[in-house]
């Protein structure tokens, strides 16, 4: 196991290792002032109640995660948790408890967890929230001098908060620790692997941190997304946001971060809804000034550059971002690319929906809803019974039928086993209807009809195309 001290912009080199003679691992510590206590909890940590350590990626503060205090939920003086703990922009509820990963999370055997941070660059993030927002000295206690006052922690030295993100098979799973060490400034962010049935009643230095996404109050959402349609994809791509009928947008940035290779992180399309609102019927669709036809109640905002490039087709991750920053096309907010985006001290992440090309398993996908490709991402509708953010379960998506860049029919062959028959997009009009609890199996067909809106404007696609067939 090893560390890095994870003191703001700055990054540390790989201290030397030492393993024990009963397979643990600690480290020789350079900076002896983290005191014998580091040292044992940790020695404990590598001991044989966790079984094989993964390999160790360190993790450092960029100096660009500038985010304000947490809501600290404290209970008799100590530290049971918090709420808005803002991860990537996202905002998240924390709490601390004691038991096994089998026992705090519900799942026979850990290994098919929907964990809320699914990778390592996301996971370690998390981890260093806890330091920044949480584990901090204030009115409501010293809870970074103090780590005993966290619940799940006896220690007065350190306390070792784990959020699990990812399994690690047969047995196992991988954690990121954010550790909260007594009078060192700096404290630490650390990855291992982990039986899935270690019980952390016992460690008297660690902790389980069990997150959830913080409640938001009613607000827009993606809704629909057209991003390589048949043929060329001029004009008919186009992005549509729901919620709230008459909606304002005040401060709301619609934004495409790229996902391939060395430009991962920059912000290839942003448009700037400020002074926008929902149409009457919820609806907002950004598209050229061609291309479908909204429905009426439907605000259009028009964007030349869906009338020639659009939608980058590889790896790509959508955002409704909230900001009175403002945000920058073609700059890159992921410089270090380190798989999580440095956007301004007071942004928070409305609603995202992100997918990979299948070309590189690594590209990063930027927030917490991905898409589980295959099948390619021709497009994506959110359910209309389905409007909670960040949830993947809602989208279906898949390749359009047809070679006519104008298709709005999925191609039954090449769209998720979810969507509902007869699965269209409906440009600037209310998406169809599948079931709350979706079936998951290929074939399954058990889904309710499509809405009369919806009906009509597949009708008359068909009725145009057999138009064309007659008239060559």
């Amino acid at each position: 196991m090893s560390f890095i001290l994870a003191k703001p912009g700055v990054r540390a080199a790989t201290p030397p290792l030492v393993r024990t003679a009963d397979g643990g691992v600690h480290l020789e510590f350079v900076c002896m002032t983290i005191g014998a206590a580091f040292m044992r909890v940790f020695t404990s940590i590598g001991s044989r109640t966790l079984l094989a350590l993964v390999s160790t990626t360190l993790f450092a503060l960029s100096a660009t995660s500038r985010a304000t205090a947490a809501d600290l939920e404290v209970v008799g003086g100590e530290l049971v948790g918090a709420s808005n703990v803002v991860v990537d922009g996202v905002g998240y509820d924390v709490s601390f408890v004691d038991g096994s990963c089998v026992s705090l999370f519900g799942a026979p055997d850990c290994q098919s967890i929907a964990y809320p941070f699914g990778t390592l660059p996301n996971a370690q993030a998390a981890g260093q929230a806890l330091l920044d927002q949480v584990f901090i000295d204030g009115p409501a206690g010293d809870f970074d001098s103090a780590p005993h006052l966290t619940a799940g922690c006896d220690s007065a030295t350190v306390c070792a908060a784990a959020t699990a993100f990812s399994s690690d098979p047969p047995s196992n799973i991988l954690e990121v620790s954010a550790v909260n060490v007594s009078g060192f400034p700096g404290d630490l962010v650390q990855n291992f692997s982990v039986s899935q049935t270690l019980d952390t009643t016992s460690i008297v230095d660690a902790v389980y941190a069990a997150w959830t996404l913080s409640p938001l109050p009613p607000g827009p959402v993606l809704n629909e997304i057209s991003v390589n349609p048949p043929g060329s994809d001029a004009p008919y791509e186009y992005v549509e946001i729901r919620g709230e009928a008459g909606g304002p947008l005040t401060n709301v940035y619609a934004v495409a971060f790229e996902g391939d290779g060395g430009g991962a992180g920059i912000a290839d399309w942003v448009v700037n809804l400020s002074a926008m609102q929902l149409g009457t019927n919820g609806i907002l669709v950004v598209k050229s000034a061609g291309g479908h036809l909204a429905a009426v109640g439907t605000t259009v905002v028009s964007d030349p550059q869906f009338d020639v490039v659009g939608l980058e087709n590889g790896a790509n991750t959508l955002m409704l971002i909230r900001t009175t920053t403002g945000l920058v096309e073609s700059l890159d907010y992921d410089a270090d690319n380190d798989g999580t985006l440095e956007l301004p001290s007071d942004a928070r992440v409305l609603d995202s929906v992100g997918w990979r090309d299948g070309d590189n398993a690594s590209d990063p996908v930027y927030g917490p809803t991905v898409l589980p490709t295959p099948p390619a991402v021709g497009a994506a509708t959110r359910a209309i019974n389905m409007p909670t953010p960040f949830l993947a379960s809602a989208w279906y998506f898949g390749a359009l039928e047809g070679f006519q860049n104008d298709a709005i029919l999925y191609n039954p062959l090449q769209v998720t086993p979810n969507a509902p028959d007869n699965a269209a997009l409906t440009p600037g009009a209310p998406n169809q209807l599948v079931p709350a609890t979706p079936a998951l199996s290929a074939g399954a067909s058990a889904f309710l009809l499509l809405g009369l809106l919806t009906v009509a404007s597949v009708g008359l696609a068909v009725a145009e195309r057999t138009r064309r067939a007659r008239s060559v």
